[in-house]
């Protein structure tokens, strides 16, 4: 790590002397600025201590600005990191239990503090034993374990088809044989095996993009459909009662309506009993108690807090008990087969760590008891007959980083960049190339696998960082000509309740932190299934400033329309429902390229076109690709980048806008997800982006408590 940042560029390096040669005395330096001069002396000159005193400078001279503080204090946990010094741990406690605002930084501090964890000590059951079950290519946790651990099911996403496979060989073998990834594509979700081995449940897709409910043979026969979404809800079944009669399940509405149901359905007849109701639209983890009169569930207590609270409530929904009830985040993870515990997840130590508590006829018995620390941000799947207990671990990450640029030759520098801390995405340069704007991806918002995208911008003079948007999840920013807005496509939070709202386009002023709302996207009755990601407003949505800055252009529902701001009168400029979020408008203002997926034959084209309208020219089309995920204008508008993937791995190329043999100019070993040239050409800003997908499971685990009787 140290030599990394002794290789850092040549520009960095005379930045950083030149500010220090500028602000010698510390009375007249912001924290912004005494940040980053402990953050040279730490990665540059590599003295660790003097780094901690300044970073401990900041803490005792800047308390308000927590923004730094919190930065300043998870450096100091590196720091000691470092040194081996258990200061490190405190650090990032520190950050968890103080600095809850600060979400990105949070995240950070619970993965270091995970790393430094080790499961020791009288709380770890003896014997304990974390093993690895399915890990690489083709992994799904869409499923759930035979109750006799021999099997898993999950959906093979090759097609699309509910699959079984045998956990001891790795053998594996379809149950159905009617998915498909072409459009419209058809296949199988959230499928769960039943407690005598003999049925899967799972969600199957229909007419309409949502999902019906289906019961079939784990050697594949009697498929049959159990629950069919007549009024155009979504049913997913989630656990099957202990003799196999009943399946509880999860309705939602699928036009996005105000409820969100827990149901019971008979396997005999289909035959529904609403258990639970709720108001908001949220994704719980429920599951039978052993002996078939209790559910448990977990839930959100407040809006956008991240937290979660356990209840039971009983199967006929007459009862309700709070089970867990702290303010820490507490997930269940499943209830103890044949025994009175239930297991759940909590963050209270800092750390995601396995809990248990006793439960004595659907009430709480005692105070919950810590088996295993440092579990991680799992995901629940199930138990086993033999008390073995399954989950899945899904990572991933955006990584941003600045790297030198040629623009003659397009070289990459990429062992010279500087990495952005946090999951970052879709960076963009401003005008004058002070400011760089991301979106941050943060994952305590709404637990495991659920994600907030707001908006930040970075000053890249003073290294201070301010979070634009917060009720918005936010897609694709452009900065404005002028650089004292920014346009995005996004979903405004705060109108998640209203049935007709479907996203839409959006700026926001650099200075007041004000969004303007410029055009809500239609509303959309019935999705069609042929072109549902293109007919909601986050499949294909994109939107670009117009050259003068009083118009903009946006891509909705396979058309480019150039809209202007005043008067709001819009002229369609192209059509085609093959359409994707690709598309930039050259430096003068008088071209537009875009891409489109062409559904029919699988290849991906570029377009280029007269903003004046026109008919579009195809600067090329590719073969045998996984997709086109990013098409830019260099700077002087001498060629079109764009990124190809492939065995999924991305490589930038460039094409003159003119036609002729494309150019690749970089390929890292990773996705790109998102990249944006300095205006003088110099320095790059790229994203990439990485996904794990695991199984394991934990054994041996569960302490001598009297099973029920």
């Amino acid at each position: 790590m140290e030599n990394k940042y002794k290789s850092l560029s040549l520009f960095l390096l005379l930045v950083v002397c030149l500010f220090f040669s500028t602000n010698t005395a510390n009375s007249q330096e912001s924290s912004g600025q005494l940040f980053e001069k402990a953050l040279y002396t730490e990665e540059v000159k590599g003295e660790l201590q003097n780094a901690i005193d300044l970073y401990q400078q900041i803490l005792t001279t800047y308390p308000e600005d927590r923004q730094i503080t919190a930065k300043s204090l998870f450096q100091m946990g590196i720091c000691y990191e470092k040194l081996g010094s258990q200061e490190a741990k405190k650090a990032y406690q520190r950050i968890i239990q103080e600095f809850t605002d600060q979400k990105e930084v949070v995240t950070e501090a619970r993965t270091r503090l995970a790393a430094l964890e080790k499961p020791t000590g009288p709380e770890v059951a003896k014997g304990l034993v974390v093993r690895q079950v399915w890990a690489g290519p083709g992994v799904d946790a869409l499923g759930t374990p035979s109750p006799d651990g021999r099997y898993l099911s999950y959906t093979d996403w090759e097609t699309g088809d509910l699959a079984i496979r045998e956990l001891a060989t790795g053998k594996t073998r379809r149950l159905t044989g009617k998915g498909t990834q072409e459009q419209p594509s058809v296949f199988a979700l959230n499928s769960v095996i039943s407690p005598d081995n003999k049925h899967v449940a799972y969600s199957w897709t229909n007419e309409y993009g949502t999902y019906d409910l289906y019961v079939i043979g784990i050697d594949g026969s009697g498929n049959r459909i159990l629950y069919s979404s007549e009024d155009k809800d979504e049913v997913y079944p989630a656990s099957w009662s202990p003799d196999s009669k009943q399946i509880a399940a999860r309705r939602y509405s699928a036009s996005g309506g105000e409820k969100f149901e827990i149901i019971s359905i008979a396997v005999a007849d289909g035959s529904v009993q609403v258990i639970k109701t709720f108001e908001e639209i949220f994704w719980p983890y429920f599951c039978y108690s052993p002996d078939d009169r209790f559910i448990a569930y977990d839930f959100p207590v407040e809006e956008n807090s991240g937290n979660h609270d356990i209840s039971l409530i009983s199967i006929d929904g007459s009862g309700e008990t709070s089970l867990i009830k702290h303010p820490a985040n507490d997930r269940l993870l499943g209830w103890a087969p044949g025994r009175n515990e239930i297991l759940f997840l909590s963050d209270r130590f800092g750390t995601f760590d396995a809990w248990i508590i006793e439960v004595d006829n659907g009430k709480p018995l005692g105070a919950p008891k810590r088996i295993r620390p440092n579990l991680g941000q799992v995901s629940p799947m199930a138990f086993t007959k033999n008390g073995s207990y399954y989950f899945n671990i899904y990572t991933r990450k955006y990584t941003t980083q600045i790297a030198p640029f040629d623009l003659k030759t397009g070289n990459v520098q990429e062992q010279l960049s500087k990495t952005l801390l946090g999951s970052n995405f879709a960076a963009g340069w401003s005008p004058d190339g002070e400011y760089l704007t991301y979106v941050v991806e943060q994952t305590e918002v709404a637990g495991p696998g659920w994600y907030h995208r707001p908006l930040h911008v970075l000053n890249l003079g003073t290294g201070e960082e301010q979070e634009l948007t917060v009720d918005f999840e936010v897609r694709v920013p452009r900065w404005s000509p002028d650089g004292n807005s920014i346009l995005f496509t996004g979903y405004n939070n705060k109108k998640s309740n209203q049935k007709d709202y479907n996203g839409g386009v959006y700026k926001i002023d650099i200075q007041s932190g004000h969004v303007t709302e410029l055009l809500q996207f239609p509303p959309v009755e019935e999705p069609s299934h042929d072109n549902f990601f293109r007919d909601v407003w986050w499949g294909h949505s994109i939107a670009d400033w117009a050259h003068d800055g009083n118009g903009i252009l946006y891509v909705n529902r396979g058309r480019i329309i150039l809209r202007e701001l005043e008067s709001g009168r819009e002229k369609e400029l192209y059509r085609n429902n093959d359409l994707r979020k690709l598309l930039d408008l050259s430096p003068d203002g008088k071209r537009l390229v875009f891409g489109i997926e062409n559904s029919d034959n699988g290849t991906w084209s570029i377009l280029i076109m007269p903003i004046s309208g026109g008919e579009p020219r195809e600067l090329l089309e590719l073969h045998g690709s996984e997709g086109i995920d990013i098409i830019s204008w260099t700077p002087d508008g001498e060629y079109v980048l764009y990124t190809e993937k492939l065995n999924k791995i991305s490589a930038l190329w460039r094409i003159s806008p003119e036609g002729g043999e494309p150019l690749k100019i970089w390929q890292p070993n990773k996705i790109i997800s998102g990249l944006s040239i300095h205006p003088e050409g110099q320095q790059i800003a790229f994203s990439t982006y990485e996904q794990d997908l695991e199984i394991w499971v934990m054994d041996n685990f569960l302490p001598e408590i009297k099973a029920i009787q």
